[in-house]
Order: C-alpha cells, then sequence, then structure tokens
C-alpha cells in the first residue's frame, strides 16, 4: 500500500468495512484484493489485464502468479458490477 500515498487511508478503510480484501491476491507477493476494488472503483480499471498488469504490476513480475489470481479480480469485478458472466 505504500504506492498509494495520501490515499493509503481509504485504501485501509476499505480493508476496514471488508476485512477479506486485506487478503493478498497470490500468496508471496503484497497486492491485496483492495487494491484491485481500489483501483475499479477510483482508477477506472474495467477488465482483468488492466488490474493485473497496470493496476498492480503483478502480470509484469510473474505469469504464474497473475494467472492464479485471475479468478479472484474476475470476482471482484463481478462484485463491483462490473462485469458478468465470466
Amino acid at each position: 500500500l505504500k504506492l498509494y500515498g495520501d490515499e493509503q487511508p481509504l485504501i485501509r478503510s476499505l480493508i476496514a468495512e471488508r476485512p477479506e480484501l486485506g487478503n493478498v491476491l497470490v500468496e508471496g507477493y503484497p497486492y491485496t484484493r483492495a487494491e484491485v476494488v481500489w483501483g475499479i472503483r477510483n482508477e477506472m480499471a474495467r477488465t482483468v489485464e488492466d488490474l493485473l498488469f497496470r493496476r498492480t504490476r503483478l502480470g509484469l513480475l510473474s505469469q504464474a502468479a497473475s494467472q492464479s489470481a485471475e479468478a479472484v479480480v474476475k470476482q471482484l469485478l463481478r462484485e463491483e458490477g462490473i462485469i458478468s458472466g465470466i
């Protein structure tokens, strides 16, 4: 969350509302589910690829980790009403 600077408390408030958002996307990497939700709500991220490659950079660091995180990211996109049926 260090990358978010002044917005870090806002992301922490997402975790306070929904503690499961504090879980990492993939073990061994620091990116949380809250960062994905933040990207959807505040940075206009609308695709799995955008969230994994641009918002978290996970896709650039590890193809295997990125693939492992896809299902979680899709679920969060569904929960936020961005996608349906995938």
